[in-house]
């Protein structure tokens, strides 16, 4: 196998993981934020605090979302 083959099949690998990372971060961050919404609207507002904070948590990393 060359060199520059290799290279470019880990290359493809790593994008593939970043896109992964990325939806991953989106699903999570859109399901804490319905959910801190849910929690506001019901006006308890200690889950809904706590739940936001989780949902930051979750997608802390290169891709961090605002929740």
């Amino acid at each position: 196998m060359q060199v520059g083959i290799v290279r470019s099949r880990d290359h493809q690998d790593a994008q593939r993981n970043v896109i992964a990372v990325k939806k991953m971060a989106k699903k999570r961050g859109e399901t804490y934020l319905e959910c801190a919404k849910n929690y506001f609207s019901r006006r308890d507002l200690l889950n809904a605090k706590a739940t936001a904070i989780e949902g930051r948590r979750l997608c802390r990393g290169p891709f961090y979302l605002a929740v």
